[in-house]
């Protein structure tokens, strides 16, 4: 696809989400369980290091569970005002807005990185991961939790925010993801 995200619509998206429903732009508490029960399906929580990025950290979904197993937490996320809900809601983790196609962290950063149903935001995946895997140290975990379209559900449940709020034209589905990384 060779195509890179356009960050200013992602940016335009989500705050005017956050314009219309303020601090309120969370998920229900039945997902917040279903999120951390996918983080210890990874084994994401039985990791014990020292350093974690969340990658498109939006509101802090993943952000605070990571505190079980890192010390240092650091979300990212393109969006000023998902980063200063993130801050709001959560102060045990450091947030920062930056673009995911240049990481602001010098090389071999994190010993994990996580994303969370984020890559299906950005036309061709190879451009985030390439940068993802510069900021891992070596032997480092990189952890991708996305959408399954397939199932008629969760395609549901994007599709309705999507036509009450809006869409990024980045986001696309993402079927089987390959991803080879020689650290």
């Amino acid at each position: 696809m060779n195509k890179k995200q356009n960050a200013e619509e992602e940016i335009v998206l989500y705050k005017q989400r956050f314009g219309k429903l303020g601090y309120e732009y969370r998920s229900s508490d039945w997902d917040e369980e279903r999120k951390l029960k996918a983080l210890e399906k990874l084994g994401v929580l039985e990791i014990d290091k020292t350093s974690v990025l969340d990658f498109g950290c939006g509101t802090a979904t993943y952000t605070p569970y990571l505190r079980k197993s890192f010390k240092n937490v650091i979300g990212l996320d393109v969006t000023f005002t998902n980063v200063k809900i993130a801050k709001y809601l959560d102060e045990t983790c450091g947030y920062i807005c930056g673009d995911g196609l240049s990481l602001p962290f010098k090389d071999s950063s994190f010993d994990a990185v996580l994303c969370g149903q984020v890559l299906h935001h950005f036309p061709d995946i190879i451009y985030p991961v390439l940068e993802i895997n510069r900021v891992l140290k070596e032997g480092g975990f990189l952890f991708i939790i996305e959408p399954n379209d397939w199932n008629p559900y969760t395609s549901f449940r994007h599709r309705f925010p999507k036509k009450k709020y809006g869409y990024s034209h980045n986001e696309h589905s993402l079927g089987y993801i390959y991803i080879y990384i020689v650290n």
